[in-house]
This record gives C-alpha cells, sequence and structure tokens, in this order.
C-alpha cells in the first residue's frame, strides 16, 4: 500500500500518481497518518509526505514501510536513526528547487542590494526626489554558503548579471561556476569580502550557528545576509545585534530557528530586515515537479534498482 499524507496534492495529481504503481498497489490519501484504520498500518510499503509527520511511533505502527519520499529537501526533521535501523529508504527532493529559489533571491537583492526599498520609502512619502539612485549589483561579490545544485543555479545566474560569486562547500574542491570556493572553515575571507552572502546549508554538527558574532563583526556595513537554507545557521542574538547596530546592512530571512516566526520577535519590525514565511522555494509548479521525479524512483523501486537522491541518513543530508 502507498500511504500519502499531503493534504494539498489536487486528485488530477492523486490519478497522476496513482499510473506509477505497479498493479494491486493501492493508494490513501490523508491528512495525517492516524486517519487510516490501524488494521492497514501493516499494509504500508510506501510513504509520501512533506515529512514533518514522520515520527518514531508511526514507525513502529509501519513495520513492513519499505520507503518513505518526503516532498521537500530538508531532512533533519525526520527520526534519521530510526529509519536507519529499519534499513528504510529515505529519498528527498532535490533539482528541482533551483529555479523558484534563484527568481527569489535575485528578487530580494534588487529589492534591498539595488535600493528599490528606499524608492518605496518615497513613494509612501509622495516625495519627488530625482536625486536618488537606483544601485547596480553589477560588480557586487557574493559568497553562497552551499554550493550544491541549487547554489549551482543561483551562481551561474548571478554570474551571468556580472556578479563575482564565491563558494563554500565541504571540500573547498572550485567548480563552475564559482570563481573560488572554500572550505567552512575559511569561511572568514569571503565574508569579510562580500556585499551579499547566502545561505542555503543544510544543519549539521559543523553548520549550526555557523554565522555568528565573530562572523557578522567582520561582514562589511553596508552587506547583505540572505538566509534561505536553514534557521539554525544562524545564531540569532548575534545577528539582532548586528542589524541593531548597523554592523551589517540587511538581512533577507525566509528560515528560522522556529516557525512559525513568534510574534514579538525582533525580526518583525527591524527596519533593515525582511521576513518570508519559508516560501523561498515554493511555486505553482512545486508538487507537480515532485510527482515527476517520484515516477522516476518508483520505476526504480519496481525494477529494484538504485532511486535517485537517496538521503545518506548517517550524514542528515
Amino acid at each position: 500500500m502507498l500511504l500519502i499524507s499531503i493534504q494539498d496534492l489536487t486528485p488530477d495529481q492523486l490519478a497522476t500518481i496513482s499510473t506509477y504503481l505497479p498493479q494491486g498497489m493501492s493508494v490513501y490519501h490523508v491528512a495525517s497518518p492516524d486517519e487510516i484504520a490501524t488494521i492497514l498500518y501493516q499494509d504500508v510499503q510506501i510513504w509520501i509526505t512533506y515529512g514533518e509527520d514522520v515520527t518514531e511511533k508511526w514507525l513502529e505502527h509501519m513495520p513492513n514501510l519499505l520507503w518513505i519520499q518526503i516532498f521537500q529537501a530538508g531532512v533533519e526533521q525526520l527520526p534519521l536513526g530510526a529509519i536507519k535501523d529499519r534499513s528504510i529508504q529515505l529519498t528527498n527532493m532535490k533539482g528541482i528547487h533551483g529555479i523558484p529559489m534563484t527568481e527569489y533571491v535575485l528578487s530580494m537583492l534588487f529589492y534591498s542590494v539595488g535600493n528599490l526599498s528606499f524608492f518605496e520609502q518615497l513613494q509612501k512619502k509622495r516625495y519627488w526626489d530625482e536625486t536618488a539612485q537606483f544601485e547596480e549589483i553589477h560588480r557586487k561579490s557574493v559568497t553562497i554558503f552551499g554550493a550544491g545544485t541549487i547554489g549551482v543555479d543561483i551562481a551561474r545566474a548571478l554570474k551571468a548579471l556580472g556578479l563575482h560569486v564565491a563558494g563554500v562547500n565541504t571540500s573547498g574542491v572550485k567548480k563552475e561556476p564559482f570563481d573560488e570556493m572554500y572550505q567552512l572553515h575559511e569561511r572568514y575571507k569571503p565574508l569579510a569580502e562580500s556585499d551579499v552572502v547566502i545561505l542555503l546549508m543544510p544543519i549539521t554538527d559543523d553548520t549550526k550557528y555557523c554565522i555568528g558574532y565573530e562572523e557578522l563583526s567582520i561582514m562589511k556595513e553596508s552587506s547583505c545576509l540572505i538566509n534561505i537554507g536553514r534557521g539554525p545557521l544562524i545564531d540569532d542574538n548575534a545577528l539582532i545585534d548586528a542589524l541593531e547596530h548597523k554592523k551589517i546592512g540587511h538581512a533577507i530571512l525566509d528560515v528560522f530557528d522556529k516557525e512559525p516566526l513568534p510574534f514579538e520577535h525582533p525580526y518583525w519590525y527591524l527596519p533593515n530586515v525582511m521576513v518570508t514565511p519559508h516560501v523561498a522555494a515554493k511555486s505553482p509548479l512545486y508538487l507537480d515537479r515532485c510527482i515527476e521525479q517520484f515516477e522516476g524512483n518508483m520505476k526504480a523501486f519496481i525494477k529494484k534498482t538504485e532511486m535517485n537522491y537517496i538521503v545518506n541518513v548517517q550524514q542528515g543530508y
């Protein structure tokens, strides 16, 4: 049996998924796993989910579960130890986030670095100022923390606009289209030189709170920090201090240590912060792209060949 606990799939999308299944495999589409009868849990072999409802409790209820396909990239919220102990195959989504996340970054660059927010303020005041200037992003320096598939897509778009793009990854080995590459422990040099810093990395023991007081203190006062990776990449107290004391210019934040962002959180009212509610990767085409990727993995599952984007549960990504 295939269990689907993604509520916002349309009837047409569910019908498409059904065409990929082997003959005789039934589909249960629910908002939550607790909506199916207890007797059916033992029949679940495949589970499609965003991932938030995957808990040790539900894994214990599904003794014959073979494969979990999550419709997102991040897996740190999953019980990876239990998944590993059960030898359950875990696959995530990669290669489908590049277009919306690249467009998100470009939009925010033009808005903040390009000074569009200033013109918005002029309009609110109904003030005509012909001395104001639009800031070019051409030839600005950018560092992308996380030089995987999405990072490459963003770097390629930025290079096309004439920006200098450095990357930070595990190996530090340079690859196209980056101008140079650094390891995480070498981050201070590109941080000090960058006009824009983009965070894309997953959360690991090494990356958690990798942007703190020391890192922010060496960034340019005019710099912009964009986080579309994971909230805990940043020490919130350090960033709030840097923003309040104008140690950096702007922060564009789409992900947070705690979500939803609490109503009273300083990020909401700091004038040099743009908050978006974890939407950088969202698009009207998102689920269609997920389903297309699932089709390839379903074919591999049936043929007992290797699937795409298998998560290394030991490393956590």
